[in-house]
């Protein structure tokens, strides 16, 4: 009879990865381009720090918030997935679960863009009007 290798357990997909890590990574990966532009925003505010200190705090803050909630949303919905699954949670518990999760992490990012928002028109000098006043019409006789 030959020998047939045992399939790989739930939790190793590759050696010294588990399914958790697995999972998590898989998030990140689909996130990269957005992650890394809320990291090379962040280095943007500090570099510019001192041109506009107003609003790369702002940006900053913003910025901070939309990484967090990038980086914390995965770790939080696997977590919620590998755990209830491995203790026999209902799908119903998974999905409520699931819901209230994607809820206050939607309203971190709604946070996180509005400091965003603010950002760009924090500190800026008003201009004195430009050119000159135009008088109403006359009316037609």
């Amino acid at each position: 009879m030959p020998h047939v290798s045992p399939a790989p357990s739930r939790r190793d997909i590759l050696p010294g990865m588990t399914t958790w890590m697995a999972m998590f990574a898989g998030q990140l990966l689909a996130q990269a381009p957005t992650l890394l532009i809320y990291i090379g925003g962040l280095v943007f505010c500090l570099v510019y720090w001192r041109r506009a200190p107003g609003a790369a705090v702002w940006a900053a803050g913003g910025l901070a918030l939309l990484l967090l909630a990038s980086l914390g949303s995965p770790l939080v919905q696997t977590s919620i997935i590998m755990n209830r699954t491995s203790s026999g949670g209902s799908s119903a518990q998974i999905s409520t679960m699931m819901t209230v999760t994607s809820l206050a992490f939607g309203v971190i990012r709604a946070a996180g863009t509005a400091l965003l928002v603010v950002g760009v028109f924090a500190g800026r000098p008003q201009e004195a009007p430009r050119g000159f006043e135009i008088p109403p019409a006359m009316p037609y006789r």
